[in-house]
């Protein structure tokens, strides 16, 4: 399946989104209705509020009415699982798990040969998502903000940043003399088309809505001037934001080169329409900003080489770096037994059997312990990152019920899920069951943590800070007594009195199909039929673009580090709100059930 069909297929089905905001009544026969405009209100606030006491509260009330719905069950909150052998150094990651490899050293070697458990369906900056995705962009391009080996940000393309005093203009002065992989000059002028492709709703990113916080002109097109020199940067944001700069450093904002995507081959048919917005990405030898290109893509693997040309060149230490990505991560794991490679990263928890002997050692950044695969180390690094199921608010499982049978159905679903069973069996006793959608050590915007109860805000669970039990019994006592308030259990027996059939949609890997195995089991005993659908994710894109699906397994992670980050996602119509709160799919979109 091409991109260009993803893409087609993502902005037909929008099209098809009708806006409901008629109050919380069944739609005759049909599903019933939710007003969204509160939430995208909210957001819209906290997004604008200076004042981060009040625009705390505005993210606390989004939570609380997001979670209320019964759409939204954070499972765990994420690490990353990478094995790399002794002679690598230099290594490191960000936030969200990207590896950076240009400054890794390799004892006796010019190269080094890496892999990731998982699949890509793009390098283009605009459509990257997962580890091994952001892993290959972060290498490949550049940004006016990164981050060093300390996860602190850093300028990379920037030289220095002016703000004005209300925080709404941001000069950015670019370094000197930077150029593009083919020699040619690359100026402010190339990150503003670079902003301005992700924002426009027709490339089709999911990452647009990050620009939401720029303002406008006249003609709605994003307030971002680049000088005649090229080398000053203008943008004007609509209300001041204390994450910008880490928007800055986020891969969706790299510098991508226009010659290369519009006059690609593929990009565009004989009559000039846009076939494939990142068709440029397929072939080889296309011209980046990062520390190194690809010199040949074939059968999963990247073959890059240095770019000469990338601002810190000088410092970048490997002449070559290949990364292989697979979702046989048996094989994968026996090649970094066998030290053909040697780094091997996204892996499952299963695949390792720790030896009894194990030291456990740790440092400031990460616990490692000692194994028997190919004398390297297992590494565990902490992610802003969440695994949550998402319900389809539009599921015609609903048809006929009132707004509020159906979300207290929603909720009940969603409580018998066993958490600790899939923490403690499936990835690993070091993961935290999730029990709200924000990671623990998120920031609340003033230097504090989100996730916490204080003077200004306690949440429902006092225990677990969240909005259920850590205990699976306790959150099975709750979902059967929901059942029988809806009079769906009239024998008493903690059963359905009538089944019901549930399509989940999953990426084709072992630790997701151990998951979905293991809800299949525990909703099977409240008398649900889970019918698992595992794909490779393009077609995994497409079902999620157009609402295939009664339950979505997904990640989120942090954009940058704000609640805000993993609240915004849920806005109408936003595509990354895989619940289509705020909008219902019409009976004309046959392709959606």
């Amino acid at each position: 399946m091409t991109v260009l069909i993803k893409r087609l297929a993502f902005i037909t089905a929008l099209s098809l989104l009708l806006l409901l905001f008629s109050g919380c009544e069944t739609s005759g026969d049909g599903i019933a209705s939710l007003p969204w405009e509160e939430y995208d209100t909210l957001i819209s606030n906290a997004r604008a509020e200076a004042d981060t006491t009040v625009r705390e509260a505005y993210l606390h009330e989004a939570e609380d009415m997001l979670m209320d719905t019964g759409c939204i069950s954070p499972l765990y909150y994420q690490s990353d699982i990478y094995l790399m052998s002794e002679g690598v150094t230099g290594v490191y990651s960000s936030s969200i798990g990207s590896k950076y490899f240009m400054y890794a050293n390799v004892s006796g070697e010019d190269t080094l040969n890496t892999a990731f458990c998982g699949s890509v369906s793009s390098i283009d900056p605009a459509f990257a998502t997962t580890v091994a995705e952001m892993s290959l962009v972060v290498n490949l391009f550049a940004g006016l903000y990164t981050y060093d080996s300390d996860g602190n940000l850093t300028t990379q393309l920037a030289q220095f940043t002016d703000v004005s005093d209300d925080g709404l203009v941001y000069t950015f002065t670019i370094k000197e003399g930077l150029l593009w992989s083919d020699g040619t000059s690359l100026g402010a002028s190339d990150i503003a088309y670079s902003w301005r492709r992700l924002a426009d709703s027709s490339t089709g990113s999911e990452y647009a809505y990050l620009l939401d916080v720029i303002a406008l002109d006249e003609d709605d097109s994003l307030m971002i001037e680049s000088d005649e020199t090229d080398l000053i940067l203008t943008v004007t944001l609509s209300a001041p934001c204390s994450y910008f700069l880490e928007l800055c450093a986020f891969p969706a904002l790299y510098a991508v080169k226009q010659s290369e995507i519009e006059y690609a081959d593929g990009y565009t048919d004989y009559y000039g329409n846009v076939i494939d917005i990142d068709a440029w990405t397929i072939g080889t030898g296309f011209a980046v900003s990062g520390a190194y290109s690809v010199s040949s893509n074939a059968d999963g693997t990247y073959a890059l080489s240095k770019n000469e040309n990338f601002i810190d060149a000088e410092n970048v230490t490997l002449s070559s770096l290949s990364i292989t990505v697979s979702s046989d991560s048996e094989s994968l794991y026996s090649l970094y037994q066998t030290g053909e490679i040697a780094f091997l990263g996204s892996v499952s928890s299963e695949l390792l059997e720790e030896d009894d002997s194990s030291e456990n050692n740790a440092d400031e950044n990460k616990s490692i312990s000692q194994t028997g695969v190919a004398e390297g180390e297992i590494y565990r690094d902490e992610l802003q990152s969440v695994y949550f199921l998402a319900l389809n608010f539009n599921s015609d499982i609903y048809n006929g019920m009132t707004a509020e049978d159906a979300k207290l159905l929603r909720q009940a679903i969603l409580l018998y899920i066993d958490r600790e069973l899939i923490v403690d069996e499936l990835t690993g006793e070091d993961e935290e069951i999730a029990t709200s959608l924000i990671p623990s050590m998120t920031s609340d915007g003033s230097e504090g943590i989100y996730k916490k109860n204080d003077s200004r805000y306690t949440y429902s669970d006092t225990t677990s800070r969240g909005y259920y039990s850590t205990s699976t019994e306790e959150n099975r006592e709750r979902a059967r007594e929901i059942i029988a308030s809806l009079g769906l259990d009239e024998d008493g027996d903690g059963v359905l009195d009538s089944s019901i059939t549930l399509t989940y949609l999953t990426l084709k890997t072992s630790l997701n199909i151990e998951i979905a195995q293991s809800i299949q089991q525990d909703l099977s005993m409240l008398g649900i039929i889970v019918q698992v659908s595992a794909v490779d994710k393009t077609v995994y894109d497409f079902e999620q673009s157009i609402f295939n699906y009664d339950i979505i397994a997904a990640e989120a992670f942090a954009c940058y580090d704000d609640a805000l980050t993993f609240l915004e996602r849920w806005i109408t119509d936003a595509p990354l709100n895989y619940t289509g709160l705020g909008s219902e799919i019409v009976e004309e979109n046959e392709n959606a059930y």
